[in-house]
């Protein structure tokens, strides 16, 4: 799934110039629960905090080459869906890794010790 958001970022790169594209960036998404082994969706098994940076920094060059006057919005989804394997929220197993890392890709970098 991460190749898959980098390739719709690509795509969108090519028609920003006829409609405005606001990329999201997903830290993982399991929706066999709900539609069983054989989802119609995209499906990003054991999601990683560096699969998402990999996400991430694709979605902030696509921002960054936007044409002037372009909006430059990314949406995250989700903060807290832990049975689809969609969160940033600070977990056990993560710490505060997914929200650093969305802090070391678009903000001012690692936080000083």
């Amino acid at each position: 799934m991460v190749d898959t958001h980098l390739d719709f970022y690509a795509a969108a790169a090519k028609s920003r110039e006829i409609l405005p594209y606001l990329p999201t960036a997903s830290p993982g998404y399991d929706g066999r629960p709900w539609v069983g082994t054989r989802p119609k969706i995209h499906v990003r098994l054991n999601p990683t905090p560096a699969k998402f940076k990999k996400i991430l920094e694709g979605a902030r060059e696509l921002l960054l080459k936007a044409p002037p006057g372009s909006p430059r919005i990314l949406t995250i989804g989700a903060w807290n869906e832990f049975a689809e394997g969609a969160y940033i929220e600070p977990t056990k197993e993560w710490g505060m890794q997914y929200l650093e890392t969305i802090r070391n890709v678009f903000g001012t970098g690692e936080r000083k010790k």
